[in-house]
């Protein structure tokens, strides 16, 4: 193919022509690319349905009014996209952010402030490698029910708890590693394709998991 083809047919540019064309190419505007469109990572209520939250894809939280469908307010001080957003169960003006970035925030949503905010790198596990950055993303955070306190997890595999006044006796008495005595113990799949612990045998996982005492 290389041999036997050739062109067929060679043009070539009138001089008037060919003195046009980059004055023509400096007139053609550059192709624009669209502007990422927004994501919504996590959508939160008011308790008395005054206001709604959205954490974006953008880093920041937009505050909406479900009523009017008007912008409230526009709340920034996430460095990453945060993930876990969840109004106070009883104080319509009270919400908690976390995200990527390691930070939990507390939002004064009828002000707009940040009211306090809390780093992961207070929780780095020192004992478990090297983390870089300096903090843990926040994957998952939920207020208790009586708003009293919150409770916030890391990639890490950490759960930390963060309320108001000292930690009660049992909280302070809880070991930092926690796990189900067979957590480690040898998983096989039975006739049927589901996991069972190869000791007992064929025992599925799940029929042990509400049995097994944490260790």
């Amino acid at each position: 193919w290389e041999e036997a083809c050739c062109p067929l047919v060679v043009l070539e540019a009138a001089p008037a022509a060919a003195a046009a064309a980059p004055a023509a190419r400096s007139r053609v505007r550059p192709r624009q690319e669209p502007a990422a469109a927004l994501v919504i990572n996590q959508l939160a209520w008011a308790p008395d349905d005054s206001q709604i939250l959205a954490a974006a894809s953008d880093n920041a939280i937009r505050v909406w009014c479900p009523h009017s469908g008007s912008l409230l307010r526009l709340l920034t001080g996430h460095s990453d996209q945060a993930h876990v957003l969840e109004a106070h169960p009883y104080d319509p003006h009270l919400a908690l952010s976390a995200g990527y970035d390691g930070q939990v925030i507390l939002w004064d949503t009828a002000q707009g402030c940040i009211l306090k905010k809390f780093s992961s790198s207070d929780t780095i596990p020192l004992a478990r490698g090297c983390w870089a950055p300096p903090t843990i993303q926040l994957a998952d955070g939920h207020w208790s029910p009586d708003g009293s306190c919150f409770a916030v997890a890391d990639v890490a595999g950490q759960f930390s708890l963060y309320g108001a006044g000292p930690p009660c006796p049992p909280l302070l008495a809880a070991p930092y590693d926690q796990f189900f005595k067979k957590d480690y113990d040898a998983i096989v799949q039975d006739a049927a394709g589901f996991a069972a612990f190869a000791e007992p045998a064929a025992v599925p996982v799940y029929a042990l998991a509400r049995q097994q005492p944490l260790c």
